[in-house]
């Protein structure tokens, strides 16, 4: 059905989604079964590569008219259409990160991929950036996954995602989400530590020299500095006590 291109279709997505979400995921979720959220995470993927439009509509499409109900809110205040399709969106990118901070290393990979494929077909990040919040939990959770070698065997996988997310702007991602990252997420850290491990992630100046090679060099050594500093930190517990 989500495949299907026929406009007649189209109007069973919301129902479909309704079902998925409103009554199989919270059942889902709590439970250890990749053979079943792998399918689940399948239809999500497919959900979003062939009915992109539904949640990002398109600027003549989404604007409505002046006086309308969709302008207003309609009776009631009622959701839009539109709305309705962009808390949607919310549900679904928190249902996959979710599953970033799961064990099971096939959802892991398999919703790695669904972000990669996203991101080939529909720029999504760039999409994300309109949601910053969002976007950077998403980058937080892949560097602390990262950090606790958590998914050590996808760690190249992880570091190419970051590395596509970071370039919708890579100066915003040296200059406020690292910091950020480091001060409300590694609180063990003093303002010294920090900024030793900053340094490990130089900033590019030159927009030529932003590669996937250098890129992940420096994120290596952001995270051998980060495991480092909270190592030293403590053995200094362990003697003090």
């Amino acid at each position: 059905m989500v495949k299907d291109p026929s406009p007649s279709l189209k109007k069973f997505l919301p129902d479909a989604l309704a079902v998925c979400y409103d009554h199989i995921y919270p059942i889902l979720a709590q439970r250890a079964t990749p053979d079943l959220k792998i399918p689940f995470f399948q239809f999500v993927r497919d959900c979003l590569n062939y009915r992109w439009n539904y949640f990002f509509p398109s600027l003549v499409v989404s604007l409505p008219k002046t006086g309308s109900p969709s302008s207003t809110g309609g009776p009631g205040n009622e959701e839009s259409p539109m709305q309705k399709a962009s808390n949607r969106l919310d549900q679904i990118l928190q249902s996959v990160g979710h599953s970033f901070l799961q064990p099971d290393l096939e959802v892991f990979r398999f919703n790695l991929n669904s972000f990669s494929q996203w991101n080939e077909k529909h720029n999504m990040y760039m999409k994300l950036a309109a949601k910053p919040q969002m976007l950077n939990q998403f980058m937080t959770v892949l560097v602390q996954v990262l950090v606790q070698k958590s998914h050590d065997l996808l760690r190249e996988e992880v570091a190419f995602v970051l590395f596509e997310m970071a370039a919708v702007n890579y100066s915003k991602f040296c200059d406020e989400f690292l910091p950020e990252l480091l001060y409300s997420h590694f609180p063990l850290l003093n303002a010294t530590q920090r900024s030793s491990v900053l340094d490990k992630f130089r900033k590019m100046d030159n927009p030529q020299d932003y590669d996937l090679h250098t890129f992940s060099q420096n994120l290596s050594r952001f995270i051998d500095d980060l495991r480092f500093c909270h190592f030293y930190i403590e053995c200094q517990q362990r003697n003090s006590a």
